[in-house]
C-alpha cells in the first residue's frame, strides 16, 4: 500500500459503486491507473463514501473528477424518484378543471379511448416544480432541506396570493401513442 498524505471522500449513493467498480473492477482498475490515486469503495450491500487516496492532491482531484463525472452520467439515465409540487386545491381551479374535462369529453365523445377514467382527480391536481433522481437517504435529507429552506425564503418574500397563466397541453413521452402522463404548460 502506497503512503497517501491527500484523500477526499465523495458521496456516492450505492447503486452507482458497481459503474465505477466495472466489469470484473476493470473501470476501478483504468481509473487508479490513469489518476495514479486509490480508489476504495464501500462493500457490497453497504452505503458510505468512496475514499480516493494519493500522495499528491492533483492525483485525488483527477479521481475525484473522474468520479463524480462518471457517476453524473449515469444518474442522468436513471428515472425520477421524487418531485417538488405545490397541491392546486383552490375550489376555482378544480371547478375550471372540471369544465375543462366536460368539454373535452363532449368534444370528442365517440373517439375511443377518450373517457372519464383518463383525467387526474381534481383532488390531486398539482403544479411540478422539479423532478429528482435522490437514490440515498443522505441525498432525500439534504433535499428536504433545500426545499424547506425555499419555502421559508419564498414566503417571505412572495405576495400571496401569485397567480399563474397555464397554456396548452404536453405529454411526457416521445411517442404519442404511449402517453400515460398529459399536463398543462405553465406559460411564463
Amino acid at each position: 500500500m502506497m503512503f497517501s498524505r491527500y484523500q477526499a471522500s465523495i458521496p456516492v449513493p450505492s447503486g452507482f459503486f458497481k459503474y465505477i467498480i466495472g466489469v470484473k473492477g476493470t473501470t476501478k482498475k483504468q481509473l487508479e491507473k490513469e489518476t495514479g490515486a486509490t480508489i476504495t469503495i464501500p462493500p457490497r450491500g453497504s452505503e458510505g463514501d468512496v475514499i480516493v487516496n494519493a500522495n499528491n492532491s492533483s492525483k485525488v482531484e483527477s479521481a475525484k473528477s473522474r468520479i463524480e463525472l462518471l457517476v453524473a452520467e449515469k444518474r442522468w439515465r436513471e428515472p425520477f424518484t421524487h418531485f417538488v409540487t405545490i397541491p392546486l386545491t383552490n375550489q376555482g381551479i378544480k371547478d375550471n378543471f372540471k369544465n375543462f374535462k366536460e368539454n373535452v369529453l363532449k368534444a370528442t365523445f365517440l373517439q375511443s379511448g377518450i373517457n372519464d377514467v383518463i383525467f387526474q382527480n381534481s383532488d390531486k391536481l398539482h403544479l411540478t416544480i422539479c423532478t429528482l433522481v435522490l437514490l440515498s437517504s443522505n441525498e432525500i435529507e439534504n433535499a428536504r432541506h433545500a426545499v424547506n429552506e425555499c419555502v421559508t425564503d419564498l414566503s417571505k418574500s412572495m405576495k400571496f396570493p401569485f397567480e399563474i397563466q397555464v397554456k396548452g397541453l404536453e405529454y411526457m413521452n416521445d411517442d404519442p401513442s404511449a402517453v400515460d402522463v398529459l399536463y398543462a404548460k405553465v406559460s411564463v
